[in-house]
């Protein structure tokens, strides 16, 4: 199995965005030492649920200032951007780095992103597909045009290719059935939210095999990611306890960064998430609190056999055997390195 690392960059009141950003600098180098396979960078805007607003600046950073880790956007807004600049950005930090890049992908979820950025989130759909068709483009081929609807440019070409071939691997968030189908039948990996309970995992990767294998693919050898929460303590009560706090803020801080909910008349496209909201507000189950609750049972949190023991679940159940991990839900940063250590020996090291 492989393990990378995730970071929130989130911002709690206590502290300073120097300071958020320091720790981060310092959870990837940690990171390296551990031998996890990689770490991977959010990307916010205008919310202290996270302050990387440009997860591939960070990324570029941290490769220099790492040897062997591989960096990786978990996920890059791509609507946000031109395709052309974001496939030189990718080229470029893929060939400096010689090959440690990956490029995780997605939608996005916050109105406001799109709102002050001047970019129509009811197409944003469409712009993913189109996007990263054209970043591909532009990796493999001499030269790359466009005369669609949503994008026009002459052909040119861009410089330089990526080191890795044929392209920098891409990874996508997937939520929705639409997107789920989109990268099955392109044969791009996910990476499953950390968030979900089992059997939507079970049903994501189903509807990713049907779709792959309509498109002549083979579904067994595509490496999808799962993202999951941990925390290694000594016992249950203590490990949920030194989490649930910060936690149930930076679920809050999600809550009302997201406006979608204010926003439902015009983004039909996100028509899977309220379904997947409204059906949770029935139940009583949209609050932190309860957010936090279904993080606590579906994650590796607990004593280090109890992690071994849910990781394993979650191998068996889903076949994955890629998992990128936050370690940020005690909002100190011994507690969190404390837990990254304890983690690689004690859980990891039993599941290679």
């Amino acid at each position: 199995m492989k393990f990378g690392v995730f970071l929130t960059t989130a911002q709690p009141p206590a502290l300073s965005e120097p300071e958020v950003i320091r720790r981060s600098i310092d959870y990837a180098q940690l990171a390296e030492q551990l031998r996890y396979d990689g770490v991977w960078v959010l990307e916010h805007h205008f919310t202290s649920f996270g302050i990387c607003s440009s997860p591939i600046t960070m990324c570029a950073y941290l490769l220099g200032q790492t040897k062997r880790i591989r960096l990786g956007t978990a996920i890059s807004i791509v609507a946000l951007d031109h395709p052309l600049r974001l496939a030189e950005q990718v080229s470029l930090l893929d060939l400096m780095s010689g090959g440690r890049f990956d490029f995780g992908v997605g939608r996005g979820m916050f109105t406001k992103d799109f709102d002050v950025f001047g970019v129509d989130m009811s197409t944003n759909h469409r712009v993913l597909e189109d996007w990263v068709d054209l970043i591909i483009a532009a990796q493999t081929k001499d030269k790359v045009g466009s005369d669609g609807p949503l994008v026009k440019f002459p052909e040119v070409r861009i410089t330089p290719k990526p080191h890795q071939r044929p392209h920098t691997p891409i990874y996508v968030i997937c939520s929705s059935p639409q997107t789920i189908e989109w990268a099955a039948s392109r044969g791009f990996p996910m990476v499953l939210h950390h968030r979900i309970e089992d059997a939507r995992k079970v049903e994501q990767l189903a509807l990713y095999r049907r779709v792959a294998e309509q498109h002549g693919r083979d579904p067994d050898a595509i490496d999808h990611v799962l993202a999951c929460l941990s925390f290694v303590g000594d016992s249950q009560q203590e490990a949920e306890a030194a989490i649930r706090p910060h936690l149930e803020w930076y679920a809050h801080q999600g809550i009302l960064a997201n406006g979608l909910l204010q926003n439902r008349n015009r983004l039909p496209n996100y028509g899977a998430f309220y379904q997947d909201v409204d059906q949770k507000l029935k139940k009583g189950e949209a609050s932190p609190a309860k957010i936090v609750d279904l993080m606590m049972k579906v994650n590796p949190v607990g004593t280090p056999e109890r992690c071994v023991e849910r990781l394993q679940e979650l191998r068996e159940l889903t076949g994955i055997r890629h998992y990128i991990v936050g370690f940020e839900g005690p909002d100190s940063y011994e507690a969190t390195t404390e837990s990254m250590r304890r983690f690689s020996a004690e859980v990891a090291a039993k599941l290679q």
